[in-house]
């Protein structure tokens, strides 16, 4: 699973503890419940330390919506209950916060909408003459081995998406 780019940092971080986390956030143990079930989850660990606030970013919220469009993917955004904003960004930077795959199915359909989501938005910026970074961080369980993944992609949103394209859960 893990890609190599020579225009891309790859990052491999600590596997993150979902229940605990949630539970971190203020999530009762039925919600927390109820949240496990789904395909994947939207998870922000950004902080304003200023505020002592959760930060949560519009490219995470547009992908979510996007992914719970689709047919057949249960996904949820797991807010903190105990305060959170919204940020803006800048025009030329995608960044989104952590998407915690629960189960595999549908990689396919979801490492499409993903890629096509960052080609989209890239697109857009290509038509102002701007360069376009992303920030994409994935956690999933690898089905062969049962051991927890959690990478972070940064670099051009281009080769992001490439790397995010190709990327296969059984490697």
């Amino acid at each position: 699973m893990l890609k190599k780019n020579p225009h891309v940092t790859t990052e491999k971080l600590e596997p993150i503890d979902l229940a605990a986390l949630l539970g971190q956030k203020g999530y009762s143990l039925e919600e927390i419940g109820d949240i496990l079930k789904q395909d994947l989850v939207f998870v922000s660990t950004e902080k304003d330390e200023s505020k002592s606030e959760e930060v949560i970013r519009p490219d995470s919220l547009n992908l979510e919506k996007e992914l719970a469009d689709s047919k057949g993917i249960a996904v949820s955004f797991a807010v903190d209950k105990k305060g959170h904003r919204y940020k803006e960004q800048l025009a030329a930077e995608i960044y989104i916060g952590i998407i915690i795959f629960l189960v595999q199915t549908n990689w396919d359909l979801v490492k499409g909408i993903i890629s096509s989501y960052l080609y989209n938005r890239l697109r857009a910026m290509k038509k102002q003459n701007k360069s376009l970074d992303a920030t994409v961080e994935l956690q999933f369980k690898n089905a062969k081995s049962g051991i927890n993944y959690h990478l972070k992609y940064s670099g051009p949103a281009d080769q992001v998406a490439d790397i995010i394209a190709k990327m296969e859960p059984e490697e």
